[in-house]
C-alpha cells in the first residue's frame, strides 16, 4: 500500500464535512482521533503510540504552528488545549492541518505495522462523520 491511499482515505473522510464550521469540526477531528487511538492502542500500546502521536504531531506543527498547542496523553491526541488557536485558522487551514495529522498518523502506523492495521483504522476513519442535524453547519458553504 502506497503512502498516497492514506491521504486518499483521509480526503474521503474530509468531502463529509465541508459544510461544517471550525468549532464543529474539531469535534469531528477529536471523535476521530479517539476512535482511531483505540483502534490501535489494543495492538500497539500506549506508549508506542504516544511516541507515533508526538512524532506526527512535531512534523505536522513544522507546517502548521497552531497545532503546537495540541497535546498527547495516555489516552490519546488532545485538541482541547489547542480549541481556540484551531477554531481561529482559515477552513482550509485547519482541514489541511487535521489531512496532515491523520495521513501522517496513518502512514506511519501502516509503516510500523506492514498495513496490519491499515485496513481497520481506515475503515473506523469512514466510520466517523457529522452528524446530519449538525447546528454548527455553515448555511454558507
Amino acid at each position: 500500500m502506497t503512502d498516497d491511499r492514506h491521504a486518499v482515505i483521509v480526503d474521503q473522510w474530509l468531502v463529509k464535512s465541508p459544510a461544517l464550521r471550525n468549532r464543529a469540526f474539531l469535534a469531528l477531528f477529536q471523535r476521530t482521533l479517539d476512535g482511531l487511538w483505540r483502534r490501535a492502542r489494543t495492538t500497539l500500546g500506549e506508549v508506542t503510540l504516544i511516541a507515533i502521536s508526538e512524532r506526527v504531531l512535531y512534523d505536522a506543527t513544522e507546517r502548521f504552528p497552531a497545532l503546537s498547542a495540541v497535546k498527547v496523553a495516555t489516552d490519546g491526541i488532545r485538541c482541547d488545549g489547542a480549541r481556540e488557536q484551531l477554531e481561529a485558522l482559515p477552513r482550509d487551514e485547519l482541514r489541511a492541518a487535521a489531512r496532515a495529522v491523520l495521513a501522517g498518523w496513518l502512514r506511519v502506523l501502516g509503516n510500523l505495522t506492514g498495513d496490519v492495521l491499515t485496513p481497520a483504522l481506515h475503515e473506523e476513519l469512514g466510520r466517523v462523520a457529522p452528524a446530519t442535524d449538525d447546528p454548527e453547519k455553515d448555511p454558507s458553504p
